[in-house]
């Protein structure tokens, strides 16, 4: 039985489900683009602008996820990625 999610869910992940997360330096490669873009904590779009950034820093065989599910809420869709 499926029970609706009664928050908002947002999954930001290192590929999709048809693909292989690349390997980095230090880190695998979507985590070193994800820190690159974050830059120490000076990225200052919201999820959707930050998920493009990593995008166009990946190769196009790992496309980074970007999901929602459950209510939908503008204000937590307009934060700063990493905000609480």
């Amino acid at each position: 039985m499926a029970l609706p999610v009664g928050a908002s869910v947002r999954l930001v992940s290192a590929c999709q489900d048809n693909q292989v997360a690349l390997d980095g330096l230090t880190n695998g490669l979507f985590t070193g683009k994800l820190l690159e873009t974050w830059g120490s904590g000076g990225f200052q779009g919201n999820y959707e602008a930050f998920h493009k950034a990593i995008v166009d820093l990946m190769p196009p065989t790992q496309t980074p996820n970007h999901y929602t599910t459950g209510l939908t809420s503008p204000s937590f869709d307009a934060q700063r990625p990493f905000d609480i």
